[in-house]
C-alpha cells in the first residue's frame, strides 16, 4: 500500500521525473509513487522515446531502468550525460539486476544511484529528493559562478578603462600647477598607487618627486584613499639618510591626491644589476645594509 504524501518529501512537489522502463506493471506503480509524492510523471518505454521525450521537455529526475528493448539502460545514461542540456540531471537506475558488478557498471555509465527491484516505495522517493536537492545546489553554484565571472570581468574592463583613462591624464599633467605650489614637469615612474613625477616646488624653487594617487576599480574606495594620504603623513614624521623624505600630502583642488617626495637621482637596483650584470658581495653588502638600517 502507498501511503506516502507530498509532505514527507517536500523538494519533490511539482518536480518533473523520467520513468524509463518496458515493463508497464513497474511504470504504473513508479508512477503511483511519485504522484502521491507531488511530482509530474512521464514515461518511456524505450531508449528512444526517452530521448524525445527530453528534447521537447527536460527533466528534474530520471529512473532508468538496465534491460530496455532497443538500447540498454547504460548506454542510454552515457547519452543523457553527453548533452549539455542534461549533463547535470540525477539519473537513478532502477534494476532487477543486483549484482555489485551491474551497480559499477551503472555509476561507470554516469548513474548518480542505483536502486534494486523489488523497493520500497520511501527508499525510491528519499534517494530521489537526495538528488534532485544535490542536481539544484549544483545549478545554483555553477549560476553564482557564472554570476561571478561576468562581474569578474566587468570589474577587469571597469580597471582596464580606469588605467587607460588615467594613463591619458597622466600625459596631460606635466606643465600643471597643483594648489599653487608644484608644477609637474615630467613623468619618472610608475606602480600600483600612483604615477611619479619630477616637480618644482615652485616657493623654493626646489627640484622634487611627486607621487599622483592613481584611481582604479580596485583603489578608488575612500579608505584606499585615506590609506594613501596616511602613509604619506607617516613617511613624513620619519627622519633617516636611508629613508625619502615626505615633504607634504594633500588632495588638490581639482581631486588629485598626492605626495610631495624628496627627489633622488640615481639608478635602481634592477638598473644597476642589468649594468654590471654581477654584483660583488662587498657591493651586496654595501647596498643591503643601508637598507636594514632604515628598517630597524
Amino acid at each position: 500500500m502507498v501511503t506516502t504524501s507530498a509532505l514527507d518529501f517536500p523538494l519533490l512537489k511539482d518536480a518533473s521525473v523520467l520513468v524509463v522502463d518496458d515493463v508497464p506493471v513497474n511504470v504504473q506503480l513508479l508512477s503511483i509513487i511519485l504522484r502521491k509524492a507531488g511530482c509530474r510523471v512521464r514515461s518511456a518505454s524505450t531508449a528512444a522515446a526517452a530521448r524525445a521525450l527530453l528534447e521537447e521537455d527536460p527533466q528534474d529526475a530520471i529512473l532508468l531502468d538496465v534491460m530496455m528493448p532497443d538500447v540498454n539502460g547504460y548506454d542510454l545514461c552515457q547519452q543523457i550525460r553527453a548533452d549539455p542540456r542534461h549533463g547535470s540531471t540525477p539519473v537513478l537506475f532502477i534494476s532487477s539486476l543486483g549484482a555489485v558488478g551491474d551497480k559499477v557498471r551503472g555509476f561507470a555509465a554516469g548513474g548518480a544511484d542505483y536502486v534494486t527491484k523489488p523497493f520500497l516505495a520511501e527508499e525510491v522517493l528519499a534517494r530521489l529528493e537526495h538528488h534532485i536537492r544535490l542536481a539544484r545546489l549544483h545549478c545554483e553554484l555553477v549560476s553564482e559562478k557564472q554570476s561571478l565571472a561576468r562581474a569578474n570581468q566587468e570589474l577587469l574592463r571597469a580597471q582596464r578603462q580606469t588605467a587607460e583613462l588615467f594613463g591619458t591624464v597622466s600625459e596631460l599633467l606635466p606643465g600643471r600647477i597643483l594648489d599653487d605650489k608644484y608644477r609637474l614637469e615630467q613623468k619618472i615612474g610608475s606602480g600600483g598607487f600612483g604615477v611619479v613625477f619630477r616637480a618644482t616646488q615652485l616657493s623654493l624653487q626646489r627640484q622634487v618627486a611627486i607621487k599622483v594617487f592613481r584611481p582604479s576599480t580596485h583603489w578608488a574606495s575612500e579608505s584606499a584613499l585615506q590609506r594613501f594620504l596616511k602613509e604619506g603623513a607617516a613617511m613624513g614624521s620619519l627622519h633617516h639618510a636611508h629613508v625619502v623624505q615626505v615633504f607634504d600630502t594633500a588632495v588638490s583642488r581639482e581631486g588629485l591626491a598626492y605626495l610631495v617626495m624628496e627627489l633622488l637621482e640615481g639608478r635602481t637596483l634592477a638598473a644597476e644589476i642589468r649594468r654590471v650584470r654581477r654584483m660583488t658581495w662587498d657591493r651586496c653588502t654595501s647596498v643591503i645594509e643601508p637598507l636594514m638600517q632604515a628598517l630597524i
